[in-house]
């Protein structure tokens, strides 16, 4: 199996290098009541998935060395965001372009609106196996004694991952980091909140 290193998706490679859910081999997302994506116009033969190749291209073509994805995660999480997203969403968003083709590179000033967000943030999470690679990066850290991991393991769960990937998903950066970083600085500096 091939890793490849991923930069495409800023939003998220950003803050995945210091966190990450579970791993699901297969979607089990169902969107939310009213969620369905909105067309312009209908989808032709072949769209959903020419544009879900297009996302998990994009995230493989990235060089990020601080975060890797295998060919089965990239393609987790581009059919994912067809599905859950859209296609006419994900090009709004500036996912892909008018073509279907990735757009990754243009995508800093991504905001989404929060159902959407939620959405990108369960795939994201879901495809990449979160909360593992967060327990392997803490493993890598020479600073952090054993009941600190232990203490962030607990804290910061694949429910807390996916509230900060929304966030970041909706443009709200500064409020991810403080939602994930609250948690991990406490565990940390703090010991285990009592409250």
């Amino acid at each position: 199996m091939r890793h490849h290193n991923c930069t495409a998706y800023p939003l998220a490679s950003r803050s995945l290098t210091r966190t990450t859910g579970r791993s699901l081999t297969r979607l089990g997302i169902t969107p939310h009541a009213g969620q369905a994506a909105s067309l312009s116009r209908p989808l032709k033969v072949g769209e959903p998935a020419k544009a879900a190749a297009a996302i998990a291209q994009g995230m493989l073509s990235s060089d990020d060395s601080g975060f890797t994805i295998d060919e089965s995660q990239a393609d987790c999480v581009g059919e994912g965001f067809v599905d859950q997203i859209g296609v006419d969403r994900l090009q709004q968003y500036g996912f892909l372009t008018e073509s279907l083709e990735s757009a990754a590179d243009d995508m800093e000033s991504t905001q989404m609106d929060e159902s959407d967000a939620d959405n990108a943030a369960r795939v994201f999470i879901d495809c990449v196996d979160g909360e593992a690679r967060m327990a392997e990066q803490m493993a890598e850290d020479p600073d952090l004694t054993q009941e600190q991991q232990e203490c962030i393991r607990e804290q910061v769960d694949a429910e807390l991952l996916k509230r900060t990937f929304s966030l970041l998903f909706q443009g709200r950066e500064d409020e991810a980091q403080e939602a994930l970083m609250g948690p991990a600085f406490q565990c940390m500096f703090g010991g285990p909140s009592d409250e």
